[in-house]
């Protein structure tokens, strides 16, 4: 596979004019377009880890959502000189690719949310930089189910138990009442934290719910005032799934090429957790007291 076919496949599914975020591109190495590549490892982060294993396995991309660089200073980060010592043992490529750039993509992250959830889209968020309209959401309705005169209401609860089912959560940080209604959701993915105008683009949309990456207290107050349930869903719960599926659908597009996917971990924990031996069991289900589910 030439590295110009697969920089072509991803412009054409998650194409950039579509963000304001950071665009999908080549970040680091010798990325001519006769270049071929072999071996490619797909990984949510650039890891001291998945680096290692890309530079000692001998692949010849790495595809990633994260940046190798997130800011223009110096290098002095041990860490940083560690990851530029191992690139430098064998020419890997690395392409950053943000998924979060095609709303319609079935396998994209938005795609993946709205099918476990069981919604459809209906709208999209927008916000202005520099006076360009960029989309940065999904308004989402429940699904309608053929032959079906009358669909059963979406409660929260029911999104919280699909999210901990379908994604796998044990503990999923939410705010508002179990038993609300919702008519109209909005999907923001990513690491945009809420924010009170976000807040109020989804209030004017007429939406009941936000399914956020991240959020602050403050505006989980300033959401309840508007009388909207927030639900957190960390983003990369959400690209461990897409990484999973994307292998997949390169394996196909690109038979000749071998994909892996390098499984991150989380790096923020939970305490308690599952492997401390506390009496109190039942921490993290969900009572009326409480905001976990």
């Amino acid at each position: 596979m030439k590295l110009e076919s697969i920089e072509k496949y991803f412009k054409e599914q998650f194409p950039n004019e579509n963000s304001m975020d950071k665009k999908s591109e080549f970040i680091f190495g010798a990325a001519n377009e006769n270049r071929k590549a072999k071996r490619v490892l797909l990984s949510i982060d650039l890891s001291i880890d998945s680096i290692r294993k890309a530079v000692c396995e001998k692949y010849d991309l790495i595809i990633t959502t994260n940046l190798l660089l997130n800011q223009n200073k110096k290098i002095t980060n041990k860490y940083i000189i560690q990851k530029f010592s191992l690139l430098t043992k064998y020419p890997v490529i690395i392409y950053h690719l943000n998924p979060l750039t095609n709303f319609q993509q079935n396998f994209g992250p938005y795609g993946i949310l709205t099918k476990i959830l069981s919604l459809e889209n209906q709208d999209a968020i927008f916000t202005f930089k520099k006076k360009t309209e960029y989309p940065i959401g999904l308004i989402c309705v429940q699904k309608s189910l053929p032959n079906t005169a009358n669909i059963p209401n979406l409660r929260l609860k029911d999104i919280l138990i699909k999210i901990r089912k379908q994604v796998k959560m044990p503990v999923i940080e939410y705010a508002g009442k179990l038993n609300q209604i919702l008519k109209s959701i909005a999907l923001i993915l990513g690491y945009r934290q809420l924010n009170p105008n976000i807040i109020l683009k989804c209030k004017e949309k007429g939406c009941d719910c936000i399914i956020v990456s991240d959020f602050s207290f403050y505006d989980i107050i300033y959401a309840l005032e508007q009388e909207i349930s927030v639900v957190k869903v960390p983003i990369w719960k959400i690209y461990d799934l897409f990484f999973k599926k994307l292998a997949n659908y390169l394996s196909v597009e690109f038979p000749l090429t071998k994909f892996d996917f390098f499984l991150s971990h989380n790096p923020i924990k939970q305490f308690p957790n599952e492997n401390l031996n506390f009496k109190n069991k039942k921490y993290g289900e969900q009572n009326e007291k409480g905001d976990r589910f």
